[in-house]
């Protein structure tokens, strides 16, 4: 995934499985601010920003399951529900 591929109030799951809301895009598409909705592995991060990379991309979250066919990185269909 590319974080050109964001928009704001997507919604999208991290590397480390965390799950955040788009809330800003850096005119470079460069990076993207989210707002941490669920961390599993570290729940302080819960409620804070953080910026992310496309290294940190993973998928679209799309209610309870993530997408990355909406990707055009070339990652092949994976649906996961949870």
């Amino acid at each position: 995934m590319e974080v050109s591929e964001l928009t704001k109030g997507s919604r999208v799951l991290l590397e480390d499985g965390t799950v955040g809301e788009v809330v800003s895009i850096a005119a470079d598409q460069k990076t993207a601010s989210l707002r941490v909705l669920e961390a599993p592995f570290d729940p302080g991060k819960e409620g804070t920003q953080m910026e992310v990379t496309s290294f940190d991309l993973v998928a679209f979250v799309d209610g309870d399951s993530y997408d990355s066919s909406k990707s055009s990185a070339g990652l092949g269909r994976t649906n996961i529900s949870i």
